[in-house]
């Protein structure tokens, strides 16, 4: 399923998540320029990404991924669905809860948008107009990797922050997102 179906059947709430989504308060995002990178922390290599936030501030859990065969191979409307429901179970039992949550955000980044990345290529795109100046949210880590290459402190080892599950040997059920379905033989994982 490509990124703009998938994203369609969630903005109009497909029948399998519109109960659900009525249970949240929704913002769509489609820009990185202004976003704030401290509030909003996941593998910006993704095509779509969900994250499920309190409004205290305390991130509850995000949903998204990819596949080596497809930007949206790990990804399904079973699969946010469950993910809508475990949010919500995590947020029933809140603020008892708070803790299993801590770590979820990460470490303050290096700047608060991408638009204070001192990066040729951030700068820009943000000098054009329209889409044309639109951040994806790719370009937070071109910025960062921009940074060091500026820097000569660029290390090829941090370029994926986020491994693929595949990668370790491990394919994940893209309807439950938790679950492991399959370990490859002779792999790390296994």
């Amino acid at each position: 399923m490509a990124c703009k179906d998938f994203d369609g059947q969630v903005v109009r709430q497909a029948a399998a998540l519109g109960a659900l989504l009525d249970r949240f308060v929704c913002v769509r995002l489609v820009r990185m320029n202004r976003v704030d990178l401290s509030e909003f922390q996941f593998d910006y290599d993704l095509k779509w990404a969900a994250v499920f936030k309190h409004a205290d501030g305390a991130v509850f859990g995000r949903y998204g991924s990819h596949l080596p065969s497809g930007p949206m191979g790990n990804n399904s409307m079973a699969g946010l669905r469950r993910t809508l429901e475990r949010v919500l179970e995590a947020h029933r039992d809140y603020p008892a809860n708070r803790e299993t949550f801590a770590a979820k955000k990460g470490p303050v980044p290096l700047y608060r948008q991408v638009s204070e990345a001192p990066s040729r290529r951030i700068r820009k795109i943000l000098a054009k107009r329209g889409r044309e100046g639109c951040v994806h949210c790719h370009n937070v880590y071109d910025s960062y990797h921009d940074r060091a290459v500026e820097a000569g402190t660029y290390d090829p080892q941090t370029v994926w922050k986020y491994p693929l599950p595949e990668n370790i040997g491990l394919q994940i059920d893209p309807d439950d997102g938790r679950r492991i379905a399959r370990v490859e033989p002779e792999s790390p994982a296994a």
